[in-house]
């Protein structure tokens, strides 16, 4: 019995295929959502160290103000008030999802 048992069949091709199809189909998703989410906690964080930023140059004499600062992907709405010794920061801009997301500071004022 002389048999030839050299490379792969046709049926293990297609398996192998069909997992890898499975896997791939599966993955892109995946990544695709994990890379939105750190784009929308990157923003955070720029929009957190913008009005922070902001918030250590304010004079409390000339509150309230109320300004739009253009950042890199969107706009954020700047709200500074002064309230019982503090100045309050808060800023509201829409993220990757559109989503309305907001920032509140608090600075001792001197």
């Amino acid at each position: 019995m002389n048999t030839n048992e050299q490379g792969f069949s046709l049926l293990e091709l297609l398996l192998a295929f069909a997992i890898s199809l499975i896997i791939i189909t599966t993955f892109i998703p995946m990544i695709n959502w994990i890379k939105l989410e750190q784009s929308i906690l990157i923003e955070r964080v720029e929009h957190y160290h913008l009005l922070h930023n902001f918030l250590q140059n304010i004079d409390p004499i000339s509150l309230p103000i109320t300004k739009k600062i253009n950042t890199k992907n969107n706009e954020m709405e700047v709200t500074f008030t002064y309230d019982q010794g503090l100045i309050r920061g808060m800023g509201t801009w829409k993220n990757a999802k559109r989503q309305k997301e907001q920032a509140i500071l608090y600075y001792q004022a001197e």
